[in-house]
């Protein structure tokens, strides 16, 4: 199922990064008052790594569809640098949103698992 709906989205892979992308800046570098809460005491956490382990998985998708040898180092690079950046701009550009380390390493965690998703995958489409 995993493999279908990727290949279903690899046509529709660069729309989908550059949508994702826009996403992911407007909604850290707005004031965001209150989020959902998932009921821990670390959801903020959680929306990071989420939102980066999605990042990470279309990235993929994309530099997959092009052909790009070693897509998946490449797409982990890029998202893991992408938040790093967003971290930055959020403490420059915003006065309500502040630079946050553990928000940089929740976004690595989220790319970390995308990274094995993306392999456990690709192990499947092989056998």
């Amino acid at each position: 199922m995993i493999i279908k709906l990727l290949s279903t989205l690899r046509h529709y892979a660069l729309f989908l990064v550059v949508f994702y992308i826009i996403s992911i800046t407007v909604l850290s570098l707005i004031n965001i008052n209150r989020l959902p809460d998932i009921g821990t005491n670390h959801d903020d956490k959680l929306y990071h790594a989420s939102a980066y382990f999605v990042f990470v998985i279309l990235s993929f998708n994309y530099l997959k569809k092009i052909e790009v040898k070693k897509a998946v180092l490449i797409a982990m690079v890029f998202s893991v640098f992408y938040g790093i950046i967003i971290e930055v701009l959020q403490h420059v550009l915003n006065t309500n949103r502040t630079f946050d380390i553990l928000d940089i390493v929740a976004n690595t965690i989220g790319v970390i698992l995308g990274y094995f998703i993306i392999q456990y995958v690709n192990k499947l489409k092989l056998n």
